[in-house]
């Protein structure tokens, strides 16, 4: 947990330089986090200063893949945050933050965290990982004892699906000596077999979309500014 101190770093963003600290145990909460859920990095900074960001809160690029950062665009309002711009469900989301104004619209999904002020002492990563915990294994706890059925498969190491990307469907073999079923009877397909739009099939989605519905199986908490602390001098 909470036994990282408090380590400043140099930014520089079009000739402005941010002082960045890094809250106390940010890194483990964040590997931590990442192996338990889907984690996503939203912030109203730029995309130019959260690429740098990124260097020092991720270095191996193993955490936020591509799709999970989410930066401020001109186009959008610089005081809310919204849960629109992500591609899953907004009751399997939660949000990390020290701001209950920028999530006005989804406090239900909040977990309010307390502003980092540069304390070497700060404890709320440790606290706040500990919310989560309980969180995960309250959400996968009904599965788990489904999966202790001796038909079931096999719980991930840990305790629930620890990956963002599509989930791969098992393939289950009929048990011995059964006789599997033919194809359904009725009537015949028009069309060589293919269904023809707007019969009760939806459109396919995205691929992006695909992976968000596949992934949508644990809740997805949100990190913002609370994992750093910055100061602006100009160049």
């Amino acid at each position: 947990g909470g036994s990282e101190g408090v380590r400043s770093v140099t930014l520089t963003v079009q000739s402005v330089q941010f002082e960045m600290q890094l809250r106390p145990g940010v890194l483990s909460f964040l590997r931590e986090m990442s192996s338990l859920f889907c984690v996503y990095l939203y912030t109203m900074g730029s995309r130019e200063y959260v690429q740098q960001a990124l260097h020092h809160l991720d270095p191996e690029h193993d955490i936020f893949r591509p799709g999970q950062v989410l930066a401020w665009h001109p186009a959008l309002d610089r005081t809310t945050k919204t849960l629109r711009r992500m591609l899953c469900h907004p009751h399997l989301v939660t949000i990390v933050d020290d701001s209950t104004i920028a999530w006005a619209q989804h406090l239900p999904n909040l977990l309010p965290i307390d502003r980092f002020t540069g304390d070497p002492a700060d404890r709320s990563l440790a606290r706040m990982a500990g919310r989560l915990r309980h969180m995960h294994a309250q959400f996968f706890a009904p599965q788990l004892a489904v999966s202790r059925h001796p038909l079931a498969p096999p719980a991930s190491p840990a305790g629930g699906a620890t990956r963002c990307g599509p989930a791969v469907p098992e393939l289950r073999m009929p048990p011995p000596g059964t006789v599997p079923p033919g194809p359904p009877k009725g009537p015949p397909e028009p069309h060589g077999g293919a269904v023809p739009p707007g019969h009760g099939m939806p459109p396919p989605d995205p691929p992006a979309a695909q992976a968000s519905q596949a992934s949508s199986s644990r809740p997805s908490p949100v990190r913002s500014s609370p994992l750093t602390r910055r100061s602006v001098s100009a160049t």
